[in-house]
């Protein structure tokens, strides 16, 4: 990476997803989505992990989950993150229950999202990223006030 760039993102393939999943008319579409909300497809600089706090752990993840969509829109936001073209070299395995697989059920019609969950995560989304905001212009602040170095009196 270069030095200026703090997260970049590799291309993931969906492996041993059933036919009626991959079948879906919008599977590519939304597999693109996914291949941008996936966390472990993301090489991030520990600074800048660190600097933000890690990964966000509200109760309402536990609940509902969505934690990955959430340090994405952060990344997203503070970072403009590549994705690199070419293979896909990040794999996501299908389970019935994951994230991933549930997001795929809703896009297909299969499941409801409560309006409750919408509105929790909306909100948890919107105070994490608030929250990763101020912690890395504060750790901008730090950096160059250190780079600076010691002021004289």
């Amino acid at each position: 990476m270069a030095p200026e760039q703090h997260v970049v993102r590799l291309n993931v393939a969906f492996v041993g997803y059933p036919p009626n999943v991959v079948g879906f008319s919008g599977f590519a579409h939304h597999a693109e989505i996914m291949n941008n909300m996936i966390i472990s497809s993301l090489l991030i600089r520990r600074t800048a992990i660190l600097a933000l706090g890690g990964f966000p752990e509200d109760d309402v993840y536990r609940q509902y989950g969505g934690e990955d969509g959430t340090l994405q829109s952060a990344i997203m936001v503070l970072f403009k993150c590549i994705r690199l073209t070419g293979p896909k070299n990040v794999f996501n395995h299908y389970h019935s229950d994951s994230h991933v697989a549930l997001y795929f059920r809703r896009m297909m019609g299969e499941l409801d999202s409560p309006v409750e969950a919408v509105h929790k995560l909306r909100h948890a989304v919107e105070s994490y990223v608030a929250q990763a905001r101020a912690a890395w212009n504060k750790h901008l602040d730090d950096t160059k006030q250190a780079s600076l170095g010691p002021r004289v009196q």
